[in-house]
């Protein structure tokens, strides 16, 4: 009992930190893992004192039993919340883990959810587990080639601040059509005329990007060669439709490693 007072301890001292960007929820699941092995009860004591901010994040991390077992205890509105809470790729990861676990849950977590988030996780599930659709987020900053920089920076100061986007490297620039021209860096804005729109200021427009369609280990492949932290997703048509970041496809590229 000891043992397991110390470990309910170092849980609560991590949630302390909580809003901490050192805080990682694999180190919450690490520990409900070993008190769930320890004590049945004692788990589903400290699933609930889980920050719903948090909650997401740490069932993906969780092991698949463990994480079943999770998905029985919460509520479908509970569960909602957790989905809500991640970008659209983790999201759609959840509510297919939960599918797995109970089809009516699945259903009435999708019911509670708004209709964008709604559209998105149904988007992301309609590719196959090794395209590159099925991995991207649709979460991006994108700008037009007649917007200046300056609008383009304070639209992106707003929604910083409104945490509507987290782990923003680059803007995709589109044309009228919701083509992909051009990726900008963010740290290459601030060598720019704010004044002056995309079309003024990009003299060429090479750029990597990757069709939704493709299989997943091609995108793995330009990940590696080009070391890449993020990169465009388009339709047949050339359309923006997500991105795909470094962390996304992390699984895959050490599952290579691990192969070879």
């Amino acid at each position: 009992m000891k043992h397991l007072s110390e470990m309910h301890h170092a849980f609560d001292q991590l949630l302390l930190n909580e809003g901490d960007s050192s805080l990682h929820p694999s180190e919450i699941a690490y520990l409900l893992k070993k008190v769930r092995h320890e004590d049945r009860d004692e788990f589903f004591v400290m699933l609930r004192e889980i920050p719903q901010d948090y909650l997401g994040d740490v069932l993906l991390e969780l092991p698949e039993k463990i994480k079943d077992e999770a998905i029985e205890f919460f509520s479908s509105h509970e569960l909602a919340q957790a989905v809500e809470s991640l970008e659209s790729d983790d999201a759609t990861d959840l509510v297919q883990d939960i599918d797995d676990v109970d089809e009516d849950k699945s259903e009435a977590v999708i019911s509670h959810l708004d209709e964008d988030d709604r559209d998105d996780i149904d988007k992301l599930r309609r590719y196959e587990e090794d395209q590159a659709g099925a991995w991207m987020q649709i979460e991006l900053f994108d700008a037009t080639l007649d917007e200046t920089v300056q609008s383009s920076i304070d639209r992106l100061k707003l929604l910083k601040e409104s945490n509507a986007l987290e782990n923003i490297y680059q803007v995709f620039i589109i044309n009228e059509q919701h083509r992909l021209i051009a990726t900008v860096p963010l740290e290459n804005l601030i060598l720019f005329d704010f004044t002056k729109t995309y079309r003024e200021l990009l003299d060429t427009r090479e750029f990597r990007s990757v069709e939704a369609s493709a299989d997943i280990q091609e995108v793995a492949t330009i990940f590696e060669q080009f070391d890449l932290s993020v990169l465009p997703v388009v339709d047949w048509q050339g359309r923006l439709v997500g991105r795909i970041t470094s962390d996304d496809i992390y699984d895959v590229i050490e599952e290579r490693a691990t192969e070879q």
